[in-house]
């Protein structure tokens, strides 16, 4: 089955958010986005120069500045020639990712409600609490499902494989799922696994409480 991918732009004004961050920049920015407004980063790095500031941007996906919620390369690529990154979206995750990532402050601009904020090292703890409670939690599981997504930009096949047999190698049981939705009911028809592995968007873990059985992210692991 052939599938197109459309993507979804937005014609929100970015601008009277950033112009709102700019007491929170520091002289180097690196400015990441979501595709919705990808196509605004043109004039935000134009406001940003027109103030003295420098900006950078990196390429880790299809465009300079684009982020994904599981690859944020558009960040870790410039972090050394930066003192903060700016994040123009909606939405706490992404700017998060780049925060953990890159130890780097991140300043979020909310064009949608015209707000700013900037990631604290309260919310980079309580990330870091929740992942070490998941690891520990994995470590007395016998069987684990390793769950990997046909979306584009999400299919990690070869890390299940690896993590597979290293999971093998100790003495656990794997196996690996492949399917293009990941639906918790779904996963209910397999009693028999103690611990999900997750190798497509690594916000699935948030929604733990859906889900009846322990969920890691493949890099847990």
């Amino acid at each position: 089955m052939r599938i197109l991918n459309i993507e979804a732009r937005s014609d929100i004004n970015v601008l009277p958010a950033v112009k709102k961050a700019l007491p929170q920049l520091d002289k180097k920015i690196g400015l990441v986005t979501t595709v919705q407004h990808i196509g605004e980063l043109a004039k935000v790095k134009k406001l940003l120069e027109s103030k003295g500031k420098q900006v950078f941007m990196g390429k880790g996906t299809t465009y300079e500045g684009q982020v994904l919620g599981c690859n944020v390369k558009a960040a870790t690529k410039i972090e050394s020639k930066v003192d903060c990154f700016l994040y123009i979206g909606t939405g706490e995750f992404h700017p998060l990712g780049v925060a953990l990532e890159t130890d780097k402050k991140v300043i979020v601009a909310n064009p949608s409600c015209n707000y700013v904020k900037v990631i604290s090292e309260a919310e980079k703890r309580k990330y870091l609490a929740k992942k070490a409670a998941r690891m520990a939690k994995a470590k007395d599981c016998s069987v684990f499902g390793l769950f990997v997504s046909t979306k584009p930009g999400q299919n990690r096949i070869k890390e299940a494989e690896k993590v597979k047999t290293k999971l093998e190698k100790q003495g656990k049981e794997a196996y690996i799922f492949l399917g293009d939705l990941i639906s918790p009911l779904e996963l209910l028809n397999f009693p028999q696994i103690d611990c999900w592995v997750n190798t497509a968007c690594p916000r699935i873990v948030d929604d733990q409480e859906s889900y009846d059985k322990l969920i890691v992210n493949y890099d847990e692991i």
